[in-house]
């Protein structure tokens, strides 16, 4: 019970410094891409992949006291893991290799860039020219380049080169 509320929680504790509502959301898509296990059903909005249970999740973990939403000084908040939270973590035993690695990566990159990671994994079966025109479409006002998009290939292959095969 409730082991999928402890890998978000596991995700949110590497963090550290906490994550955005957008981000962490793309963060978890990419994780779950990169095979990680992660239940989430995502489907592509406006900022790209998106997971209503995702969304329900940290809700409930914020009900909980696990989570709190911190003010960052960007005008938005952060989810940062509570006392509760990390007493509640030190009850579950989850083990995946490498989150550390990886959400410590990811977390680093800034929303925009980790919309466009998302976004190119979301169309990573298409042809590479396909998944560009793709990301074009569907990211206008964002106005990335072909150069952001080489970018966003290159850091997913430090990630997991399997994956990023353009």
């Amino acid at each position: 019970m409730l082991e999928d509320h402890a890998k978000l929680l596991e995700v949110l504790h590497h963090a550290r410094d906490g994550i955005g509502r957008r981000k962490l959301q793309k963060i978890l898509y990419v994780l779950k891409k990169l095979h990680f296990p992660f239940h989430e059903q995502f489907h592509f909005q406006f900022y790209g992949p998106y997971s209503e249970e995702a969304a329900l999740r940290v809700q409930e973990l914020c009900n909980l006291k696990f989570l709190h939403e911190q003010e960052s000084g960007k005008g938005h908040g952060v989810y940062v893991l509570s006392e509760e939270g990390k007493a509640f973590l030190q009850h579950h035993d989850v083990h995946m290799p490498g989150l550390d690695r990886c959400v410590h990566l990811l977390n680093a990159q800034s929303t925009r860039f980790l919309t466009l990671l998302a976004t190119v994994l979301h169309f990573s079966e298409l042809p590479p020219k396909e998944t560009e025109r793709k990301v074009f479409a569907h990211h206008r006002q964002q106005g990335y380049t072909k150069q952001d998009i080489e970018e966003a290939v290159r850091f997913g292959r430090q990630l997991q080169p399997k994956h990023f095969a353009m």
